[in-house]
């Protein structure tokens, strides 16, 4: 808990009598000091406190000693605390800054701190801090009355020194600052938040915050909501407060209030109305923020409609193969609900045999080797085996590591039967010893099959495409077909008895039964092919 030697200097060790002073002699000495003290060690844990910084931070030392920054403030001014003390830590210099911090009563104070690093002969490094509550340079007036006069030049010097940092630090600053005190009274701004608010320099300049009140309202889209809370925040000095406000020319400003307030005296205690010197206000324009926020939301809405009613099944596994992301499409396909899959592994839809070849496929994918589609089968949850094509991508992160696997699944059962079906009809036609040929409405030949290019005398079914209706018949028999068959095939759809082919190397008329018909389209009822099946009857006639 005590470590007289962070006092230690390594440029002072002749004087060592000097340096060896009690843990007893230091905290008299430190206790006898009106400023909040404070000792870290190098992991930025307390290791000495005065009782002026207990006070201040409304805990006990025995709370506080061992313990850090984090384990007290807002995490925001943790942070700031953090690296302001590693920057002494590391370069050895002794550093002053002015940050908000906030009590264990919920009090934000305007603070300066002096830091320095000490290191004793070990070479252990002690950061000592001190603290001092800044005060307004308009409102020094008034807490000096309470003492009658400055005690000493200096102290004046130091208190025009810190307001003046104060000052630099808030025209420095991205949000727009407005202090005023406990009489409603402007006690200080920056440029920005004159600029923010388009705030006339005559209207600062009167100090006067109802009259800016009537400047601002008249920009706002809800002025009463506005002034209730800022009315609000007045009667109740102790309260902080975040929201935002909306403009009527679509702009959006954060706004933050928070009271200024001495700290807690050495008594634990405080008042509300004599420790009370005003509130501060911070107002940040968020519109560009909430636009992008508000695109960013959209997105994401538009991203999850499309998971969700995309016929595709999206899966996404981690690096278990644990599933992650389960839309309805996979419900629809697989026949799990998400609540049944998610946390499962992927096994649950893979058939037992091919399980090994599904896993080397996802193992390929997180070392990025590949794998991004796959035709497996997969088992639903009613026991079918269904036919999915399966196409995956790595999510890779800016760092390289793959955080697992996105996978589109569509399944073709249906679209393999038919294909199927379809490869043992062709099968069928080709192997058919009729002929069976294909044209367009317009007579275009589209397809004959072997036997059908053997009937005719034509080498191959490139040379019969170069054909057309009337070149399969003599001149006599085409004139017969045209004014006979073929009305009636388009009143009926179909016709079916002998007539004449002409073979397209001899040109010896072939008899044939024949069976036209249209083929229609299932969708609109219209012919778009004709099909004929022709059987060569020369052996009977």
């Amino acid at each position: 808990m005590n470590h007289p030697r962070f006092l230690d200097n390594p440029a002072q060790k002749q004087n060592t009598q000097q340096q060896n002073f009690s843990p007893t002699f230091l905290h008299q000495m430190i206790n006898g000091i009106s400023d909040p003290i404070f000792v870290k060690d190098r992991q930025h844990r307390w290791v000495l406190l005065n009782d002026t910084y207990c006070h201040f931070v409304g805990h006990s030392r025995e709370e506080l000693i061992g313990k850090s920054d984090y384990d007290f403030f807002p995490q925001a001014e943790a942070d700031v605390f953090r690296q302001q003390d590693e920057l002494v830590f590391t370069t050895n210099i002794t550093n002053e800054n002015q940050d908000l911090f906030t009590d264990a009563q919920g009090i934000t104070h305007l603070i300066s701190t002096k830091k320095s690093c000490f290191e004793d002969e070990t070479g252990n490094k002690f950061l000592v801090g001190c603290i001092r509550d800044i005060i307004l340079q308009n409102e020094a007036g008034k807490v000096l009355g309470v003492t009658g006069t400055l005690r000493d030049r200096h102290q004046a010097s130091d208190l025009h020194r810190i307001n003046a940092v104060l000052q630099a630090q808030q025209e420095a600053s991205i949000d727009g600052i407005l202090i005023i005190d406990e009489n409603r009274k402007v006690a200080s701004f920056n440029q920005k938040f004159s600029k923010l608010w388009q705030i006339p320099a005559a209207l600062l300049q009167t100090g006067d915050d109802r009259q800016l009140l009537g400047w601002v309202v008249d920009q706002l889209l809800n002025p009463d909501e506005f002034l209730a809370k800022v009315e609000y925040l007045y009667q109740h000095p102790e309260e902080s407060s975040r929201d935002e406000i909306f403009l009527k020319f679509g702009k959006i400003f954060d706004r933050y209030s928070a009271p200024v307030r001495k700290h807690q005296g050495a008594c634990g205690e405080t008042s509300p109305l004599e420790d009370y010197y005003g509130r501060i206000w911070y107002f940040r324009d968020i519109t560009e923020y909430k636009q992008a926020e508000a695109e960013l939301k959209a997105s994401q809405q538009r991203l999850a409609l499309l998971i969700e009613q995309t016929p595709l099944a999206i899966i996404e596994w981690n690096t278990n193969f644990e599933i992650q992301t389960w839309n309805r499409a996979a419900e629809r396909i697989f026949g799990y609900t998400t609540e049944e899959m998610l946390g499962k592994h992927f096994d649950i839809v893979i058939p037992e045999n091919v399980k090994k070849q599904v896993n080397e496929i996802l193992t390929a994918l997180l070392t990025q080797r590949g794998g991004s589609f796959s035709v497996n089968d997969n088992v639903t949850k009613d026991g079918r085996t269904i036919v999915c094509e399966w196409y995956n991508n790595p999510l890779v992160t800016t760092d390289d590591q793959v955080i697992g696997v996105a996978s589109m699944v569509l399944d073709i059962t249906e679209r393999k039967r038919a294909e199927e079906e379809q490869q043992k009809f062709v099968a069928l036609i080709e192997n058919s010893s009729d002929f069976i040929g294909i044209a367009s409405m317009e007579g275009q030949i589209l397809y004959v099959n072997p036997a059908g290019l053997k009937m005719v005398g034509l080498s191959s079914l490139e040379a019969a495409k170069t054909k057309s209706l009337v070149d399969c018949y003599s001149p006599e028999a085409f004139a017969e077909f045209q004014q006979k068959i073929t009305p009636l095939i388009f009143q009926h759809g179909f016709w079916q008895g002998e007539f004449r082919y002409r073979h397209f190397q001899t040109g010896i008329e072939i008899p044939t039964d024949c069976s036209l018909f249209l083929v229609k389209h299932p969708e609109t009822g219209e012919p778009f092919c004709r099909v004929a099946v022709i059987r060569d009857i020369t052996e009977r006639k």
